[in-house]
């Protein structure tokens, strides 16, 4: 088990600057949308490091299952970094789903009071 996580860990670190900086610009193009969309910088910052992990994941998922999309290496390794922020963002989404439905079931029995008194609909 040792074993595997250290050829785990040089894998990773040998990864060439191209890898790298395809990586970071998927990223940051997914930052920036999370940014955008929801409203919120700090889900966008927190969301950085899993992104970045999903990306060199799926390269080297991508390089030690010999998974060839094209011929061109560097084409290889620009949808190796997609596929992985793809997955991870549906990780990060599906996560998100979960913890609202928690936190709504969670919330949904009890019987909160208005803070304002709203008179009936009929008057």
């Amino acid at each position: 088990m040792q074993e595997k996580i250290r050829e785990l860990v040089f894998t990773l670190s040998q990864f060439d600057q191209y890898t790298v900086w395809t990586a970071v610009f998927f990223v940051a193009i997914a930052y920036a949308l999370i940014r955008e969309i929801l409203q919120s910088a700090t889900l966008a910052l927190v969301s950085v490091p899993i992104l970045m992990v999903g990306a060199l994941a799926a390269n080297y998922l991508f390089t030690v299952n010999l998974l060839i999309p094209t011929n061109d290496k560097d084409a290889n390794v620009a949808v190796a970094s997609a596929v992985g922020v793809i997955a991870a963002l549906t990780l990060l989404l599906l996560a998100l789903w979960i913890s609202v439905l928690m936190s709504e079931r969670r919330t949904a029995n009890k019987k909160l009071k208005p803070l304002i008194d709203l008179p009936p609909s009929g008057e």
